[in-house]
């Protein structure tokens, strides 16, 4: 009975450790999560090849909404890496630093996995990640970019 209750004991032990770290990731998983998100947008808005390069996984998958004429909805899948990075490379997304208004917020962590919000001067991301080889890449990005409200109406979110 005494060997049963180390046991017990030993295995609360060790796994009591494990559900706490599973259910909440260390502040520095957060900030390399972070990182990813603003390696990406702020890679594209400053032309940076190599930040997008780093937060990018090969196999990204970016993925739009479009309303048609008919008042249908088409989903565009045609955003992929080496997209990016030669929009990038042109300067197609450049803008001033302080024109950006970036801001990353960590929707949900759970193990090597994560979804962001990242909202932006002019789109609105939401980013799957997942941890490959220790680092932190965007794997799914579903977007829209922001509508300039009509003067005089609020904006829309």
């Amino acid at each position: 009975m005494k060997k049963m209750l180390m046991v017990l004991a030993l295995t609360c032990l060790i796994a009591c450790p494990l559900a706490v770290s599973a259910e909440e990731p260390a502040d520095a998983e957060r900030a390399a999560i972070r990182q990813a998100a603003m390696d990406y947008v702020d890679g594209f808005y400053s032309s940076s090849v190599e930040r997008l390069d780093k937060a990018l996984h090969p196999n990204l998958q970016k993925v739009t909404l479009h309303t048609l004429p008919s008042g249908g909805t088409l989903l565009d899948f045609n955003g992929i890496k080496a997209n990016l990075v030669e929009y990038a490379s042109a300067g197609l997304g450049a803008r001033p630093a302080d024109q950006r208004k970036i801001e990353v917020t960590i929707l949900d962590v759970f193990g090597n996995i994560a979804t962001v919000k990242i909202d932006s001067a002019d789109f609105l991301d939401y980013a799957h990640l997942a941890k490959v080889k220790g680092e932190w890449k965007i794997i799914n990005v579903l977007w829209a970019p922001h509508r300039k409200a009509p003067e005089g109406a609020a904006k829309q979110q």
